[in-house]
């Protein structure tokens, strides 16, 4: 596969892109950090899409703070949790799932 931009067909919302084996999600953490577990979420029907087409990775990217992480697909399927808070059905996977693959502070030195 090699590069795939996934979209809501109703909104035209774009919900992030895959290339290669990696989903890439960009976020504003101030408002899609599901903080009551320090989570960042996938749609179910996004999440089942994915696992279909082989895709091995996650990546967060978060645009307000340069933040960049990454978790294994399968870690949202094993140890993701169900919710629907008014926008469908997710699955959040708590950040201390993610390795914390890039920080603004550290590019610095």
């Amino acid at each position: 596969m090699k590069e795939l931009i996934l979209k809501d067909k109703a909104t035209g919302k774009t919900y992030g892109v895959v290339i290669g084996d990696t989903f890439h999600k960009r976020v504003d953490s101030r408002i899609h950090r599901f903080r009551k577990l320090n989570a960042y979420g996938i749609q179910q029907n996004i999440l089942d899409f994915l696992q279909d087409k082989g895709v091995q990775f996650v990546q967060v990217e978060e645009t307000d703070t340069g933040n960049i992480y990454l978790a294994a697909l399968a870690d949202y399927i094993r140890r993701g949790v169900p919710i629907d808070e008014g926008h469908g059905q997710q699955v959040m996977l708590p950040l201390k799932y993610f390795e914390h693959a890039k920080s603004p502070h550290l590019a610095m030195f």
